[in-house]
């Protein structure tokens, strides 16, 4: 997958060219790309920080108890579960993990429209609500790092 459309359930006002005008509009969907190489700087911190949270989260967990932690009935590492990785890792430094997502959407990974040329910029980001931001980070995890993540670990 190259790319990934986000529909947020509160609209958030940005400042937005349409037609040539700046004008502020409300958006309810982020639109985003899927990370390349030239991301690696951002991406391999926020790998290294999810897998520590995994062991953090399951190190204590018999190996059988610690898969069903982690992967969903299908075996598979969904949002529903990244979140719950992130916020119940003793010692994970969750506030850290957000702000390193945060540089790294804004780099130029999330977009205001369609055709990805309007950035989302930290003003942007900022406008969002929290369970929004929670949910799009579990789901930017989960359509595009999980499997990779997944394969180090194995």
């Amino acid at each position: 997958m190259d790319s990934l459309t986000f529909d947020l359930s509160k609209p958030i006002k940005v400042q937005l060219n349409v037609d040539g005008k700046n004008d502020f509009v409300d958006i309810d969907k982020i639109y985003f790309s899927a990370p390349s190489y030239k991301h690696r700087d951002l991406t391999i911190g926020l790998k290294k920080k999810f897998i520590e949270a995994v062991f953090a989260m399951t190190a204590s967990l018999p190996k059988d108890e610690a898969q069903k932690q982690v992967n969903d009935d299908n075996g598979k590492l969904d949002a529903k579960s990244i979140k719950a990785i992130l916020y119940a890792a003793k010692d994970f430094d969750i506030v850290s993990f957000f702000k390193k997502f945060e540089a790294f959407l804004i780099s130029d990974i999330a977009f205001k429209d369609e055709e990805k040329k309007q950035k989302l910029v930290a003003l942007d980001l900022q406008k969002l609500d929290e369970s929004d931001f929670e949910e799009l980070l579990a789901k930017y995890l989960e359509v595009f790092f999980i499997v990779s993540w997944m394969k180090t670990l194995s």
